[in-house]
């Protein structure tokens, strides 16, 4: 049997995890095939279950196509003895496919997000295509980046070109860190400062409650502390543009952040070598074995994002990177969200540079909870005097006592994301008046109904609790003012 008939026997349903999205297309990479689908489609499903001896033949056909397939993929080959029960140890033909977004997603509005674990079906196995049908539940969520089941965060940022910001770093935590997922903290560009001055920004975030790493793509310091935190896991790097984000991944992947520069030195650099000759050993030897052709340009995309060594030339893999502004500020390189395979174990998703992530997933409540060095403060001073302190101007606050650096940027963000509750309060009052109406329903005497105007807001009484309360409110944002 021809391998094109092996691969029109094949179920045409597998699962896989997206690695990259863009614009109406979303990369695949297939990690099995569906049994049920391949079930529903082997020739026995179909045929009576009374006629073994019409059945025969099929199967023979199928064990074929799987016995050709076991071939190119020796190290994962099982035989089986019937073709529905074995089509699920069976690998894919190809490990990448471009699948479309099944229209009834995007009608009920559920997004298909970079690291979702997804179901494909209608692959076409020869064009490397398929749709997107389901989405498998989320183990974990982030809105920016715009990324699904990651179990890890390595925030970057540049201690010069572009400058450190410290209210920028700390609203990448914040943001980040409501997740609940852990976060690593590197500075990279260490190799463009003194020494000294690397150090006191060390200290500095270290007053914040955080270790972070210093980095240099360019020298290596610090490579095989920041793989160690990514080894075996599926993480991904975040900061603001031009911080070194696609860089860091090419020291880690290739040995160093650009082609044309130089080595480096390191366990971590040692592994991505290592690493890039066995995968590319492999990948030879497997395309002189099966001869497999297909479709051309779908196979270079599929070998260009597999590995690093993939490619004939190494410069193909190396992620682009560009040189930072005349003002400093970065040029985002990086348009898409992509995962990325380490040779040391794990995925890294590489992401586009942004400066001020979204906050609309802290709760004005849990804000505080978010600065470390808060939480170190009211535990030395065993605690605020009120239990519900929010550590502006309340008196006996353990926080503003300590006077820490961070204090204004919790002010800042606390403003804004209050803002945002009271602007969602008033959108829900306005939607449930459109749904309740312009009348309500009062009882009388005897349990009489009748109906009644509903007033709005302003034209009720206040209560003297309440003007008390806005009394106090307006007399403590003077004495902030």
């Amino acid at each position: 049997m021809s391998e094109r008939q092996a691969l029109q026997q094949l179920p045409k349903a597998a699962f896989g995890q997206v690695i990259s999205a863009e614009a109406n297309y979303v990369r695949v990479n297939i990690s099995h095939l569906d049994a049920s689908a391949a079930a529903d489609s082997s020739p026995e499903a179909t045929s009576s279950s009374g006629s073994s001896s019409s059945s025969s033949p099929s199967s023979s056909q199928d064990e074929d196509a799987e016995q050709l397939l076991h071939s190119r993929h020796a190290s994962n080959s099982q035989a089986s003895s019937s073709s529905s029960s074995s089509s699920s140890h069976v690998p894919p033909p190809r490990t990448q496919l471009l699948c479309t977004v099944r229209a009834l997603l995007k009608k009920i509005n559920q997004r298909v997000l970079v690291g979702d674990r997804v179901r494909v079906h209608g692959i076409d196995w020869l064009e490397g295509r398929g749709v997107v049908e389901s989405v498998q539940p989320r183990s974990s969520e982030l809105a920016d980046p715009a990324i699904a089941n990651v179990g890890h965060v390595l925030l970057l940022f540049g201690l010069t070109q572009p400058p450190f910001e410290p209210q920028q770093v700390s609203r990448f935590l914040v943001s980040l860190g409501a997740s609940g997922l852990p976060v690593t903290l590197a500075l990279n560009k260490c190799d463009l400062l003194p020494e000294s001055e690397v150090t006191l920004r060390l200290q500095q975030v270290a007053s914040w409650g955080y270790h972070a790493v210093a980095v240099s793509c360019e020298t290596g310091q610090g490579l095989n502390e920041v793989a160690q935190a990514l080894q075996g896991a599926v993480s991904v790097v975040a900061g603001p543009s031009g911080a070194g984000k696609s860089s860091l991944i090419n020291a880690l992947r290739m040995g160093r952040h650009k082609p044309e520069a130089a080595g480096l030195v390191g366990a971590a650099v040692a592994a991505a070598e290592a690493a890039g000759a066995d995968e590319q050993d492999c990948e030879e030897s497997d395309q002189a074995a099966d001869g497999y052709t297909g479709s051309s340009s779908i196979e270079q995309q599929q070998q260009q994002h597999a590995s690093p060594s993939a490619a004939a030339d190494p410069a193909r893999s190396f992620l682009a990177v560009g040189d930072v502004s005349k003002i400093g500020r970065g040029r985002h390189t990086t348009r898409t969200v992509t995962l990325i395979e380490l040779p040391f174990g794990g995925l890294m998703a590489d992401t586009p540079g942004f400066n001020q992530p979204t906050l609309d997933r802290v709760a004005s409540a849990d804000l505080a909870r978010l600065f470390p060095e808060f939480n170190a403060a009211v535990e030395a001073q065993g605690g605020c005097r009120f239990a519900d302190c929010m550590h502006l101007a309340e008196p006996g606050c353990a926080v503003t006592a300590a006077e820490l650096e961070r204090h204004e940027h919790y002010v800042k963000f606390l403003a804004e994301i209050k803002a945002r509750e009271e602007y969602d309060v008033r959108v829900m009052q306005l939607a449930k008046q459109r749904r309740e109406g312009a009348l309500k329903v009062v009882s009388g005497r005897g349990g009489v109904a009748r109906y009644e105007a509903r007033l709005d807001q302003k034209h009720r009484i206040t209560s003297r609790r309440r003007q008390k309360q806005q009394l106090w409110d307006d007399s403590t944002e003077e004495q902030q003012e």
